[in-house]
């Protein structure tokens, strides 16, 4: 499937998802540091979810999701957990989505486990909507 044509074909019971996870944070951060400073920064990870659906008047539009987290390992779970807040949200609901296109970049710790299409499985039965995933290809854009 070619995200364009996902786009192009988008319907307004859909939605497409482009989810991805952003460089590690690292707060505290300033001019001048002593070592112990340097060393001691609180990081935090960022998830991001960009979802792109037509609006009442046949629009295309997109709502934005950042997930910013304390937990720094970049797993499927992760990713669920995030997904399941996204999905559980009030306006999720309110959309009433149908279908769900997901796309995401080719991260083996995350996005390519057998754990994730479990994962995806599990919200298609929990939330009711047909869910399929695509994956961009390596080295290419993976942003809107």
């Amino acid at each position: 499937c070619n995200f364009k044509d996902d786009i192009r074909s988008l319907k307004k019971d859909n939605c497409i998802i482009v989810m991805d996870f952003k460089e590690n944070v690292c707060l505290k951060q300033s001019a001048e540091e002593i070592g112990s400073d340097f060393y001691n920064k609180p990081q935090r990870t960022i998830f991001g979810v960009a979802i792109i659906y037509k609006d009442s008047s046949n629009e295309k539009q997109t709502f934005y999701f950042d997930i910013v987290s304390t937990c720094l390992s970049h797993t499927s779970f992760f990713v669920y957990s995030g997904l399941l807040k996204v999905f559980e949200s009030v306006w999720f609901q309110s959309m009433q989505f149908q279908r769900c296109s997901f796309w995401m970049d080719n991260g083996p710790a995350h996005f390519k486990t057998k754990e994730i299409v479990y994962y995806f499985i599990q919200l298609q039965k929990i939330f009711k909507v047909k869910v399929n995933w695509n994956y961009f290809g390596e080295y290419h854009g993976k942003s809107l």
